[in-house]
């Protein structure tokens, strides 16, 4: 449960970085050879108490086709579709029920850093979570 949470929040956060570039699609995932290394640094708060930071890394590869293949380091992987939105400057990416949107802090060549930030409140208690990722092109 915890590996998919990850997941999703990985996927999360790479679509809400996108929404801020003003880059092409093919500037942020080059078409054809798009396998990058990833670092997925989660932050969850809950509350005004709690907080807590997850660490995932592994390889991402973003297909000409718009489908795509997660892999963490420690071999769990997701399969997902995307698609970048330039009106609106957005990645989506969706793996299963689960559908999140990144945006783009930086964009170059070679590197991209992309976040997410996520709030529900339930029973008068906020959870926010916060995805900052860092792409680097294999």
């Amino acid at each position: 449960m915890k590996m998919l949470q990850s997941i999703q929040v990985f996927v999360f956060s790479m679509v809400v970085m996108i929404l801020v570039t003003s880059c092409s699609p093919e500037k942020i995932m080059p078409s054809g050879k798009g396998v990058w290394t990833y670092t997925n640094k989660t932050t969850t708060t809950i509350g005004s108490a709690s907080s807590t930071t997850n660490t995932t890394t592994g390889d991402i590869t973003f297909n000409d086709d718009n489908s795509g293949k997660l892999v963490e380091s420690g071999g769990a992987t997701s399969n997902f579709t995307w698609s970048y939105n330039g009106d609106a400057e957005e990645m989506t990416m969706t793996s299963g029920s689960s559908t999140v949107v990144y945006e783009v802090e930086e964009s170059k060549p070679k590197s991209q850093i992309w976040k997410n930030e996520s709030s529900s409140t339930i029973i008068g208690i906020t959870t926010t979570v916060v995805q900052n990722v860092t792409l680097t092109k294999k």
